[in-house]
């Protein structure tokens, strides 16, 4: 069984428009409903943080922005909720000098990736 991803776009005077994504099974031919694009983007992306902290046990946001492409801000985002769900731990590693103290994030022992 091969799995296919598209985005189906939906415009209609009479509904939101929106973007959601469905996987073709093509065992069986069937379309199934994967839910909205960018929640599908979400949680892919949470498996590649995932990824990164099994591979590197700790790193800071910096380093998980450049290690995926994006935006230290966007690492930020997706970090923060994987807090708020109890997935990653974070310490703050206070540097030597001035400046803030650097966020350090590591998986959680039972985190397991959805996607």
């Amino acid at each position: 069984m091969v799995a296919e991803i598209a985005n189906l776009s939906i415009t209609s005077r009479y509904a939101e428009n929106s973007t959601d994504v469905i996987k073709l099974d093509t065992g069986n031919l069937t379309w199934m409903y994967e839910g909205k694009a960018s929640d599908y983007e979400s949680k892919e992306r949470e498996g590649e943080i995932i990824d990164y902290l099994e591979q590197e046990g700790t790193a800071s946001v910096k380093n998980i922005a450049e290690a995926l492409g994006i935006s230290s801000s966007r690492a930020s985002r997706y970090l923060k909720g994987m807090v708020e769900d109890n997935r990653v731990n974070f310490v703050e590693d206070k540097t030597e000098g001035k400046g803030r103290p650097v966020k350090m994030y590591s998986l959680k022992e039972d985190t397991e990736k959805e996607f």
